[in-house]
């Protein structure tokens, strides 16, 4: 009896997953099975090679040493939004120089993390500036090996990644306390504008109270997070030209040192003296800081004629090494040439506007047009108006020290929420 019930529930039990195969699939299913394990096996060493390589590079990386140096950047800065990256997120959005500097060093391995590569720079430049001496310090990777064979190819390597509107044109080593900021004696600007309907000799007398020791507030923009003690500046040398190519003139400021949007305010001030809106002595005025405590509004010149030309150190120690002077000449002629190009199409433009002009041809807008004036503020901007109101009878912004009162009482109120929370 115990037989007959073992025997139906053993017959009762469900049948297992392989049970209903034969004895030929099952073999088959088995060298699958083999055949995947293998593959598996396969896929976990290559992994296990790839981690070891990656950890071994960052060591090697970590063990190389390295060295300080000063590289000199050329960059047209109408692509990008100045020199200087705020934010890394957004640099697809908003592309800037040393965004694709960094990308370079890293690609070429010459750094391992751009916030612990010691990185100053000459100066700041603003969206569509652009710079031909702008100089940069940062420490790079060199190993004993490199040292005994000679330096890497900076500038090749560098070349070969940066996108053509940005190169480097030289290097140099410098002591492993140099910062190119700091370190830097002088800053000389350069900006271009159309000579048309302009006075230069206005232009230059305006320009010659700028010379010397002053208190330039009234030339630039308040940055309240700064809190700088003073604005006051020295600048060098101020020269107004007329260049001999189509109808343009320079403006070149040399300075110790320059606040934020100070150039561009002081071309802005020399434009509208060219143009005959305001007398010289409007810079006399401006640089009165009792009389003129606070800025009249006034417009800010364009940013796109503005180049940073030059920045001076002492070169005790300076070896500058350069490539051949041949290939950068022809690369930057490339890009002339493609320029230059653009610019008879657009000459083309004017000439066919002005056959327009005929007599047989009536202007609609002649007369509302005759009396709006147009001033210029340099590259593509202009503002139209009908009555030119006197930079000293203009609205005046607070004074900057009740501004900067306001925005340190702000601040630390709000340290103090967030630090209740």
């Amino acid at each position: 009896m115990l037989r007959n019930f073992l025997s139906s529930v053993f017959r009762q039990q469900k049948r297992g997953p392989y049970d209903h195969l034969s004895q030929k699939e099952i073999k088959l299913q088995i060298a699958e099975l083999e055949a995947a394990s293998q593959r598996l096996k396969k896929q976990n060493e290559v992994t296990k090679t790839t981690k070891t390589t990656r950890h071994e590079s960052k060591l090697k990386i970590n063990q190389q040493q390295e060295q300080r140096i000063a590289i000199q950047v050329a960059y047209l800065g109408w692509n990008y939004y100045g020199f200087t990256s705020s934010n890394t997120e957004n640099e697809n959005k908003l592309p800037t120089i040393e965004g694709h500097l960094m990308k370079a060093l890293l690609q070429a391995k010459l750094i391992q993390d751009p916030a612990m590569c010691g990185f100053s720079l000459s100066g700041r430049t603003d969206r569509h500036v652009s710079g031909v001496g702008q100089v940069v310090g940062l420490n790079v990777r060199c190993s004993s090996q490199e040292r005994k064979k000679g330096q890497l190819p900076y500038l090749r390597i560098l070349n070969s990644i940066l996108p053509p509107d940005i190169r480097v044109l030289a290097w140099t080593h410098v002591s492993p306390q140099f910062h190119a900021r700091f370190d830097c004696r002088s800053r000389t600007y350069h900006y271009y504008f159309p000579t048309q309907d302009l006075c230069i000799e206005s232009m230059k007398k305006a320009a010659t109270y700028l010379l010397g020791d002053h208190d330039f507030r009234n030339f630039c923009k308040f940055n309240p997070s700064k809190n700088l003690s003073h604005y006051r500046r020295t600048i060098l040398s101020v020269d107004v030209s007329v260049l001999s190519q189509g109808g343009f003139g320079r403006i070149e400021i040399k300075g110790t040192a320059f606040l934020w949007h100070q150039v561009r305010y002081i071309v802005s001030i020399l434009l509208l003296v060219g143009q005959q809106l305001e007398k010289p002595e409007i810079v006399q005025w401006l640089l009165d800081v009792d009389k003129v405590p606070s800025k009249p509004e006034y417009p800010l010149a364009s940013g796109l004629p503005l180049l940073l030309y030059d920045c001076e150190y002492n070169q005790n120690g300076f070896n500058w090494h350069r490539e051949p002077a041949g290939r950068t000449k022809e690369h930057f002629q490339l890009l002339w040439s493609e320029q230059m190009t653009k610019a008879l199409l657009y000459q083309s433009f004017v000439n066919a506007s002005t056959n327009f002009g005929s007599n047989n041809i009536h202007d609609d807008g002649e007369n509302r047009m005759s009396k709006v004036k147009r001033i210029q503020l340099g590259g593509r901007k202009e503002i139209w108006t009908t009555q030119y109101k006197p930079l000293m009878d203009r609205r005046r912004d607070e004074p900057y020290m009740l501004k900067q009162q306001k925005y340190n009482a702000l601040h630390n109120k709000t340290q103090k929420e967030l630090i209740k929370e």
